[in-house]
């Protein structure tokens, strides 16, 4: 049975090569200025997502879908199994309140594995479980795998901007 889960993103590769240019070889006073986007503290990222993935779970596990919509940023990308994809708050909204008037869902738990900062950008991978499935059916627990790209905004807080995930329950064909 397909789960219709909402918290997970998508893989953004950051990287800049000079490829042995003359200006690598030149020494650094004549050197040509490159913008290089400072990293930020790896420690206070993570502990800006782990806060905004406690306050999600909590609305997960209340039946809130507005607690957890606050993490995405507006333009944000949401890629679940068995649905289409969501573009912008509005459809993640939609989304995310059709979830919970569809699903029976309790015990969500979420364990970050990893968090990769580069710039702006921290891209986060880990697992979810869960008891979920229709409205009035019995529950099953799920684990899911997810990647979730977040972005730091202009008022200093952390957003998701990419997320994905899929569950390890089989597709029953």
């Amino acid at each position: 049975m397909r789960r219709e889960l909402l918290v997970v993103g998508v893989v953004m590769g950051l990287s800049a090569c000079n490829g042995g240019s003359e200006a690598a070889k030149t020494d650094s006073a004549s050197a040509p200025a490159v913008a290089v986007a400072a990293t930020a503290d790896p420690v206070a990222v993570r502990a800006a997502i782990d806060s905004a993935n406690k306050r999600g779970a909590q609305g997960f596990n209340t039946g809130s879908a507005d607690a957890m919509i606050a993490n995405y940023a507006d333009d944000a990308v949401v890629m679940m199994p068995g649905m289409k994809v969501m573009v912008g708050k509005a459809a993640i909204d939609a989304g995310m309140k059709g979830m919970f008037q569809s699903m029976d869902m309790k015990n969500f738990m979420q364990a970050t594995t990893d968090v990769v900062v580069e710039g702006d950008v921290a891209i986060e991978s880990g697992t979810m479980t869960l008891e979920a499935g229709p409205k009035g059916a019995k529950l099953a627990v799920d684990t899911i795998k997810y990647l979730t790209v977040w972005k730091k905004q202009g008022d200093g807080s952390w957003k998701i901007i990419r997320d994905i995930n899929n569950t390890d329950i089989a597709p029953k064909m």
